[in-house]
């Protein structure tokens, strides 16, 4: 599947986001599959998921695919260079994988990585988000929904008083009107949540849709990958937890 992917894109072209939103579409009824990529109780593994998916393991794959399709050489293997760039996304070290903790598990780290390593830019603030005080260290204090040992709770619990070294940032729900035009297809939309402890409930990749701001995204009451039918700023305003958006911009 995926060297059939990175060939329609290259097939297509463009920048990195218009490949993101075309790879999204590809995947339109693709099936919904959540905790794929295992918990803690064993030595962690690499694994390439694509042909079922959860909202962030969608999000990570139409990006990476994006990527390889902009990068990769005309002929040899692409799912080698797709599989790299997985790694780099999920992995903080991805040369050397052994613990459950060495996995991103905060979307918050994973946006200021790959920003960091110049993949994308997080647009937040300068649409007019603003800063968000909500510590995270749901992870940590939750242990048992992990299945963590002692070692992994504390290098997770370092992890998180690194992300709180800086503010979170958000868009507020009455704000996303107003920036809306301003969000591009293929930017990366990440539903903030105000669940204590946690950054991040829901990502999906945008899609500007006739002029109003919609999202496709792994949907787990769907159970498959959809274009929502609501927009951005509907679904936003309708989540009981959500207390707005980031928008994340491929690079």
């Amino acid at each position: 599947m995926v060297e059939k992917k990175v060939a329609m894109l290259k097939g297509i072209g463009g920048t990195v986001p218009e490949m993101m939103l075309a790879a999204a579409k590809s995947m339109y009824g693709t099936p919904y599959v959540g905790g794929q990529l295992g918990l803690g109780d064993t030595q962690e593994k690499f694994r390439v998921v694509i042909g079922h998916t959860d909202c962030i393991l969608f999000v990570e794959a139409m990006l990476c695919l994006a990527r390889t399709a902009a990068s990769a050489p005309a002929e040899g293997s692409w799912y080698g260079w797709f599989a790299s760039e997985v790694a780099h996304c999920r992995y903080r070290n991805p040369m050397n994988i052994r613990y459950f903790s060495d996995r991103i598990h905060y979307t918050t780290e994973w946006i200021r990585n790959l920003e960091s390593a110049g993949v994308v830019q997080d647009m937040t603030l300068a649409l007019g988000g603003e800063y968000f005080d909500h510590p995270i260290n749901y992870m940590s204090t939750h242990p048992s929904a992990y299945k963590m040992g002692r070692a992994d709770v504390d290098r997770i619990a370092s992890v998180e008083n690194m992300l709180n070294e800086e503010p979170l940032t958000v868009i507020p729900p009455d704000v996303i009107p107003r920036i809306a035009s301003r969000v591009r297809s293929g930017d990366i939309i990440c539903y903030v949540t105000s669940v204590g402890g946690l950054d991040i409930a829901h990502v999906a990749v945008a899609y500007v849709d006739n002029g109003v701001l919609k999202f496709i995204h792994a949907s787990s009451i769907d159970k498959k990958v959809v274009l929502d039918a609501q927009s951005v700023a509907s679904y936003a305003a309708g989540r009981r937890n959500c207390v707005g958006i980031k928008v994340v911009r491929p690079l």
